[in-house]
C-alpha cells in the first residue's frame, strides 16, 4: 500500500506539471518578459525606476485571486501589465528590492534600473492529498520568449548629431517556483543610483505557504542597425528561498545578478560608450509576526556594481545596508510602521565619495476598499562623507504610491518620491531626485487593452567643491546642474490566446538641463510579441 501511495503521489505531481491545462502562464511571464525586453539602450531604462510597473504587477497578482467569476480572457487582460514600454525603465519599480510583483528592471545613466503572489492557505492547515504535500501545483515551470523591434530617432540621447536606429531583441527565459504559482512570486529590481541598491520600501509579503523557492534566468539578445559593434547579450539570474515557521517567524534570502547596461548618455566625452555593468544584490531577512498586531523585520543586504569600461571605474562601489521595521497592524488592511535604515557606501577606487547614512521613517499602508490603496513613507536622511572636503547632506525624503480602481476594467496608478541618490558624474557629490508618475490602464474588450504612462523627474546635482561643469551663458562656473526629464508612453495590446500576446507603442522622452549639452529629446516606436507556456 505504501508503494501504491507513492506511485499515486508521483503520478499526480507529474500530471500537474505536464498535463494540467487552462493555466494562464503568460500572465506571470509577462512581467518578467516586459522587464527584460524593454531594457534596451534606447528605452527609458532605469533612470526613472518604474514604481508604476511594479504597482500594476502587484495589483495583478492580487486580482488574480479574486477573479474567479471572470472569464479566462478577462483575467488575462487584467493581469498583464499594459506598459511594456515603461517597463523598459525600469524596470525600474514598486518597492525597494521587493518581493512583490514588479516589473521593471533595467538600467540607466547610473540608472535606476528598472514584485505579489497568489493567495493560498498554509499547506500545514489544508493538506488534503499528496499533490499538495509535494507542492506540484500547476505552474511549477514557466518557459517564455519575447521578440521585439524598436525604432528610435536618437539612439545616443544627444542634443546634436542625432542617430536613428532599429533595435531587434530576442528574450528567452524560464522561471521555476516551488510550490507552483501562476504569478511570479518576486521580481527583484535593483536601482544602480540608489544607496543600498534599492529605491523603494520593501513590501510586507504574504505568508501563504510554509516554504517558497523561486529561480529565474533569462537572456536578452540585442542587435543594432546603426552599429553592429553595439550588439550584446544581456542576462540576469534571480532567486530566493523563504521558510515560514509556525510561530510566526520567517527566514528569507534572495539574490539578483544582472549583466545589463545603463542608457546611452552624454555624461562622458565619448557619448558612444556602452555603459555595460554587472551588479549583484544579496539580502537576508528575518521577519517575526509577534502577534496579530505587531511585527518586526530586519534586512541585511550587500549591493555591488562594476562596469566593463574603464571610463566608469569611478562609479564602482559596494553598499552594505541594514533596514529595521516595526509594524502595527491596526486592521487586516491597514498598517503603520517605524523604520530605521543604515547604509555604508564604499567606492572601489573613488574614495572621496565614501559615505554613511542614517534614515528614519514613519509610514502607513492602506487597502481597505475595492477602489483605493496606497503606501505613504515619510523620513529624514542624514548622509555623512568620509572626506571632509565633501559637504554632508540631510533632508526630507518620502514616497507615496497609490492605486485607484475606477471600474472593474480600468484603474489609475500614481507615485511621488524624493530621495538622495549617488552621482553619475565626477563634478557632483550626489543628486536630489524628485519625481512623479501617473498611469492609466483600460481593458477595452476581452482581447484589447490600452495603457498610458507619464512621468516627470527633477535631478538637482550638488556640485563638488573645486569642480565646475561648463560655464553658463553669464560666465559663472559655480552654478549647479539641474535636469528636468519628461516621458509619455501609450501602448495598445492584443491577446490572441492565453499564451500569445502582441503589442505596439510609442514613447516620447525629453530632458531639459540648465547645461545645454545635456539636453535631448527622442521619439521611439516599438512592437513586440510574447509567448509563455
Amino acid at each position: 500500500m505504501k508503494k501504491q501511495g507513492v506511485c499515486v503521489a508521483v503520478f499526480l505531481a507529474m500530471y500537474q506539471i505536464f498535463a494540467a491545462g487552462g493555466d494562464h502562464r503568460v500572465l506571470a511571464a509577462e512581467e518578467i518578459i516586459g522587464a527584460a525586453t524593454q531594457t534596451s539602450a534606447t528605452s527609458e531604462a532605469s533612470a526613472l525606476s518604474d514604481p508604476m510597473a511594479r504597482q500594476a504587477a502587484e495589483e495583478a497578482a492580487r486580482q488574480t485571486g479574486e477573479a474567479g467569476s471572470e472569464s479566462a480572457a478577462e483575467q488575462m487582460s487584467d493581469v498583464l501589465p499594459h506598459d511594456a514600454a515603461d517597463a523598459a525603465d525600469t524596470a525600474d519599480s514598486m518597492r525597494e528590492a521587493m518581493p512583490s510583483s514588479d516589473g521593471d528592471a533595467a538600467g540607466d545613466a547610473m540608472g535606476q534600473n528598472s514584485e505579489g503572489g497568489d493567495e493560498s492557505l498554509l499547506p500545514e492547515d489544508n493538506l488534503e492529498d499528496d499533490e499538495e504535500l509535494f507542492g506540484m501545483r500547476r505552474g511549477v515551470v514557466h518557459p517564455y520568449v519575447a521578440v521585439g523591434a524598436e525604432y528610435t530617432d536618437n539612439l545616443y540621447n544627444l542634443d546634436k548629431d542625432r542617430v536613428d536606429n532599429l533595435l531587434i531583441t530576442i528574450n528567452p527565459g524560464i522561471w521555476i517556483s516551488l510550490p507552483g504559482k501562476k504569478q511570479i512570486p518576486v521580481t527583484l529590481a535593483p536601482n544602480n543610483a540608489s544607496a543600498g541598491g534599492y529605491q523603494y520600501e520593501m513590501e510586507d509579503y504574504e505568508r501563504t505557504d510554509r516554504f517558497q523557492i523561486f529561480l529565474l534566468g533569462d537572456l536578452d539578445y540585442r542587435m543594432y542597425s546603426e552599429d553592429s559593434n553595439l550588439n550584446e547579450t544581456m542576462f540576469r539570474l534571480q532567486g530566493f528561498a523563504r521558510y515560514n515557521f509556525p510561530a510566526g517567524l520567517t527566514l528569507q534570502i534572495l539574490d539578483a545578478y544582472t549583466h545589463n547596461q545603463d542608457r546611452f548618455e552624454i555624461g562622458h566625452p565619448n557619448a558612444h560608450l556602452t555603459h555595460i555593468f554587472d551588479s549583484n544584490s544579496i539580502m537576508g531577512t528575518i521577519d517575526w509576526l509577534i502577534t496579530e498586531k505587531f511585527q518586526v523585520t530586519g534586512d541585511l543586504s550587500l549591493f555591488s556594481i562594476v562596469y566593463d569600461e574603464e571610463e566608469f571605474n569611478y562609479l564602482e562601489r559596494d553598499d552594505l545596508a541594514l533596514d529595521l521595521h516595526l509594524f502595527f497592524h491596526a486592521t487586516d488592511k491597514t498598517s503603520f510602521f517605524l523604520e530605521y535604515k543604515y547604509i555604508d557606501t564604499q567606492y572601489d577606487s573613488n574614495d572621496p565619495y565614501d559615505s554613511t547614512s542614517d534614515s528614519y521613517y514613519i509610514g502607513a499602508t492602506w487597502d481597505t476598499t475595492d477602489k483605493l490603496s496606497f503606501l505613504l513613507r515619510l523620513g529624514l536622511r542624514d548622509k555623512s562623507y568620509d572626506d571632509p572636503q565633501f559637504k554632508d547632506w540631510d533632508g526630507f525624503v518620502f514616497e507615496l504610491q497609490s492605486t485607484y480602481r475606477l471600474t472593474e476594467k480600468s484603474k489609475l496608478t500614481g507615485n511621488i518620491y524624493r530621495q538622495n541618490e549617488e552621482t553619475d558624474m565626477l563634478a557632483a557629490e550626489d543628486k536630489i531626485m524628485l519625481g512623479a508618475a501617473l498611469g492609466y490602464d483600460l481593458d477595452i474588450t476581452d482581447k484589447i487593452s490600452f495603457g498610458i504612462r507619464g512621468r516627470y523627474e527633477n535631478a538637482d546635482y550638488r556640485r563638488r567643491a573645486g569642480y565646475s561643469y561648463y560655464t553658463d551663458p553669464d560666465g559663472d562656473p559655480e552654478y549647479n546642474r539641474e535636469d528636468d526629464r519628461f516621458i509619455i508612453s501609450p501602448r495598445l495590446d492584443y491577446l490572441f490566446t492565453e499564451w500569445l500576446k502582441a503589442g505596439i507603442g510609442y514613447r516620447y522622452e525629453e530632458r531639459d538641463s540648465n547645461i545645454d549639452i545635456y539636453d535631448y529629446y527622442s521619439n521611439t516606436i516599438f512592437i513586440d510579441a510574447k509567448v509563455a507556456l
